[in-house]
């Protein structure tokens, strides 16, 4: 018999591994809410926690090109803090060492 859980972080698995579309389009429009929520009612600090939760959505459901689309648009926001376009940059980067998109140094 089958137990069903809900939490809000599903275990990463690699991409098209059979994954639950369904729940990461609910995820994903949750969060899309989250950000419009935050544009409309609230300041840059929440927009950015906003951004944050999208961008980190992607990378975790191993969508690369969103991922980094989405970490992008927080460095390149104008009023965004020094320290918070660093932790958006080192996140792209564990992107991509995930992927390791570039062929080995030798």
């Amino acid at each position: 018999h089958h137990h069903h859980t809900h939490t809000a972080h599903l275990p990463a698995r690699p991409p098209g591994f059979g994954a639950p579309r369904a729940a990461n389009a609910e995820e994903l429009a949750a969060l899309k809410a989250a950000l419009e929520d935050a544009e409309q009612n609230h300041g840059e600090t929440e927009v950015l926690d906003a951004l944050f939760g999208i961008a980190s959505f992607h990378a975790r459901v191993g969508d690369k090109d969103e991922a980094y689309t989405a970490f992008d648009i927080i460095v390149d926001k104008p009023k965004v803090s020094t320290g918070k376009k660093i932790d958006a940059s080192m996140a792209k980067l564990r992107v991509a060492l995930f992927f390791m998109v570039r062929p080995s140094m030798r």
